[in-house]
């Protein structure tokens, strides 16, 4: 018995020694759990310490431990709690912003969705949205947003691959409910996408690589437009050939199936009509179906690293009504009017003779195979203007062949025997030499335009342009070029022009402006075809002389010189239409400039001129704030500087006289068309003939001129009436756009009042108003529109008694239609706040 009780005593013993063992050893995992903050770890390890403890003060210390941990771990869910909110309100942030900025590109007059007070002007202005593009703008959902977007027809989601998957679908929900029926997306797998959202997508990027088989769903979604399955390569088999009914998508105008491994395309595939983009690189592709010719819109084939033979497909572009540009450059884009081919360098050379009667563009710059002089050789014979550059850059004008070389290291000789040879770029070339250069075409039969300008706009068919790089130094043999018409030269720091200039009696146009020229030479007067010449920006500080003497100069300018004195004697240049000094150091123009009877414009802009009212009223003159204000009849007290009238406006002043004196009382601004150009526009302004004026006119590049002081009262209304108030010519400021107003429908483009003719880009039909017939209108431009906004912005602060914006017809209603229905009046009113009818 003494035995057994010994026994238990001993257990009771040990029990007791592996508890204490294991309390310590979990209390202390506890502690260091706890100092590593790692607090669920905690919390279990001081629980098993609590359950091993064997007094009522280690119970205390794990039950302490415990109730920290659990301290620990409340405050760190609050931190993720907070960090969760902080995170999800920058995504809010960044969502927004993506959404603004495809909103301004929709309506530049956008100020941010947050920026608008008056939330009914914010809405009106999301009504107008039809159209988002949120291409590659690293969305993770669609932004809240875009539901205000009642209008909306059309969304590009492209390239936000980390959109979710569960968030596609919501997506395309909330589009439903929009109405949005054109919507473009790139998913990681098809099977994200249900079936009943397929009618409502036009455009679709599949980004799995490891495709298992062809999405067959595909083939049901008829309003698709662009597919891109490109670099679904990794399963060998399933892109042998495409399913037949694939090619039921007849709608299909943009199909990438780069990197696929397929081996043939069906004759079915000339059933794509409207294909404009076929990308077919990089597959196994040995020949290309006869019937593909039937489609009669592609512009873009890629066929680059395949099996295929370049002399088979020769002959199937020959087939085409399109001009072909065959190039190896797999980053051209596509051309509008013409095929672009992309074909492998390898086989171009042994295809040179090959060249498709067709053929509008032969693109080498990438070529490794090609050498510029036999090029040269093998175009002699063809009967097209010819247009060699190194420049890929280049904006193909017309329908001649273009032909883009590497880099030459020296000019090839035969160059000058191109007779076709209408414009020849050389502005790349490395090692370029004036001297070779005008030694090779010193017996040129045509007219030479020489430049440093790229891209001229060209059409004389007896001409060649030529365009060189940036030299410092123009060398006497420029006079061995005796078919020499036109030199522009500019930005090249030359200090010196050569006397052999004189030798060149068919000159009739030189640049050299942005130089480093201080003088001229004498021989200069015996240019006697010479009409306009440019020496803007160099170092002139007296009026070259020489120029006196150039008989039948047309155009002249000096600006940006430190000429001080025009010389009284300028009127022996009798032809002179028109006089640039702009940004010289004048404080005076002489009377004998009354002298020069074709005097059209003379630009005074940056001198401080105190007597430009000398000037015949027949001549328009370009002259600063500053001078305005010197003529109470002109001067303006608004600030129309670029940045108050937004990005895109630019400002011009002119005088004119044509006003009443000073207006009493300002009530409105009123907005019409000129019916007329600029030019003549301005021409009725300054003309004594014509008994009107308007205080401001807006360009169709948003240019704002202003030729009356907003003060003042000018004749741009004539009998008018709003509401109680009469004559509102003398309670207005009048502002004219430049537009045609209402047109006459001819067989091909629209017939304005003054005769300027307008293609259907430029119009729309709309019933005013004021009529019950339906008409056809010019469109304002975008830049109109905004530089209006921001000019009414800044008048509306000057004068905050103006009440009403109208148009002229609500003035002068039956009278006059501006500015008519193309016009939006009514968004404008609404967003500056004006009083509405």
């Amino acid at each position: 018995m003494k035995n057994i009780i010994l026994i238990i005593l001993l257990m009771v013993f040990s029990l007791s020694i592996i508890a204490q063992t294991n309390y310590a050893k979990y209390l202390k995992k506890g502690e260091e759990s706890l100092k590593e903050n790692k607090y669920l770890a905690a919390l279990e390890f001081y629980d098993l310490a609590y359950e091993f403890a064997s007094t009522t003060a280690q119970k205390t210390q794990a039950r302490e431990g415990k109730t920290k941990s659990k301290e620990k771990i409340r405050l760190q869910q609050e931190e993720l709690l907070q960090a969760l909110e902080t995170a999800k309100m920058m995504q809010g942030k960044m969502e927004l912003a993506v959404f603004d900025r495809a909103v301004k590109e929709e309506i530049p007059s956008w100020r941010g969705y947050n920026n608008y007070k008056n939330t009914k002007e914010r809405q009106i202005l999301l009504n107008m949205v039809k159209k988002l593009d949120f291409y590659n703008a690293s969305l993770v959902r669609l932004p809240e947003e875009v539901k205000y977007c009642k209008s909306l027809l059309e969304i590009n989601l492209l390239a936000n691959y980390e959109f979710s998957d569960d968030e596609w679908n919501n997506c395309l929900n909330a589009l439903s409910e929009l109405s949005t029926n054109v919507v473009q997306l790139s998913v990681k797998s098809f099977d994200l996408i249900d079936e009943q959202y397929w009618d409502q997508i036009s455009g679709l990027e599949l980004n799995s690589k490891n495709l298992t088989k062809f999405p067959q769903g595909i083939s049901k979604m008829r309003n698709l437009k662009y597919l891109d399955i490109s670099g679904n390569h990794e399963n060998q088999n399933i892109f042998k050939q495409l399913p037949e009914d694939f090619y039921q998508l007849n709608q299909l105008e943009k199909l990438k199936l780069n990197y696929c491994n397929i081996d043939s395309l069906s004759l079915l595939i000339g059933n794509l009509k409207r294909v404009k983009h076929l990308g077919l690189a990089g597959n196994n592709l040995a020949f290309l179906p006869q019937s593909i010719e039937k489609i009669d819109s592609l512009n873009y084939l890629n066929v680059s690293n395949n099996q295929l033979e370049l002399g088979a497909v020769v002959n199937l572009l020959s087939n085409f009504t399109n001009s072909v540009i065959i190039t190896t450059n797999t980053e051209r884009e596509n051309s509008k009017n013409s095929l672009l081919v992309i074909v492998p360098d390898n086989s171009l050379k042994k295809s040179m003779a090959d060249l498709p009667i067709n053929i509008a563009e032969l693109d080498l710059a990438l070529s490794k195979n090609i050498q510029p002089d036999s090029v040269l050789t093998s175009v002699t014979s063809l009967k097209k203007r010819i247009i060699l550059t190194t420049n890929n850059n280049f904006k193909k004008k017309s329908d001649d062949l273009l032909i883009v070389i590497p880099k030459p290291e020296s000019l090839p000789n035969e160059i000058a025997s191109i007779e076709n040879l209408t414009y020849l770029d050389l502005s790349e070339m490395e090692a370029f030499d004036a001297k070779s250069l005008f030694l090779l075409f010193k017996s040129y039969n045509k007219k030479i335009h020489l430049s440093t300008e790229q891209n001229p706009a060209f059409d004389d068919i007896s001409s060649i342009w030529i365009c060189i790089p940036k030299i410092d130094e123009i060398p006497g043999e420029i006079g061995l070029l005796e078919n020499l018409v036109s030199i522009n030269i500019n930005g090249c720091d030359i200090n010196l022009i050569p006397k052999e200039i004189s030798n060149l009696e068919k000159l009739e146009t030189i640049n050299l402006s942005n130089n480093k020229l201080s003088a001229l030479p004498k021989e200069i007067k015996r240019l006697d075809n010479l009409k306009s010449l440019n020496l803007s920006n160099n170092l002139f500080s007296e009026f070259p002389k020489e120029i006196l003497k150039i008989k039948n100069l047309k155009e002249l300018d000096l600006s940006g010189n430190q000429i001080a004195e025009i010389p009284d004697d300028i009127n022996k240049i009798q032809g002179l239409i028109k006089l640039n000094m702009a940004n010289n150091m004048l404080s005076s123009v002489p009377k004998s400039l009354n002298e020069l009877p074709q005097m059209q414009s003379i630009d005074l802009l940056g001198n401080n001129v105190n007597n430009s009212n000398i000037i015949s009223q027949n001549v328009q003159v370009k002259i600063d704030q500053y001078d305005l204000a010197q003529d109470p009849s002109v001067g303006s007290p608004l600030k129309l500087s670029k940045g108050a009238l937004g990005k895109n406006s630019q400002v011009k002043f002119m005088w004119s006289d044509k006003h009443s004196g000073k207006r009493d009382q300002t009530m409105a601004i009123i907005i019409g068309f000129t019916a007329a150009p600029y030019s003549a526009t301005i021409n009725s302004i300054t003309s004594s003939k014509f008994k009107s004026s308007v205080h401001f006119i807006i360009e169709k590049d948003g240019t704002i001129t202003q030729a009356i002081n907003s003060d003042y009262i000018a004749w741009h209304t004539g009998r008018s009436e709003y509401k109680d108030l009469k004559n509102m010519n003398n309670l207005s400021i009048g502002i004219s756009l430049v537009n045609s107003g209402p047109l006459k429908e001819e067989t091909d483009d629209y017939k304005s009042w003054y005769g300027n003719r307008l293609s259907k880009e430029q119009v729309i039909q709309a019933t005013h108003p004021n009529e019950k017939i339906p008409r056809f209108w010019e469109i304002y431009t975008q830049n109109q529109i905004e530089a209006t906004y921001n000019l009414c912005r800044l008048l509306k602060e000057q004068y905050p008694e103006i009440k009403y914006l109208l148009g002229q017809d609500e003035v002068s209603a039956g009278r006059k239609l501006d500015p008519g229905p193309a016009f939006p009046l009514k968004q404008l009113r609404e967003q500056l706040g004006f009083e509405t009818k």
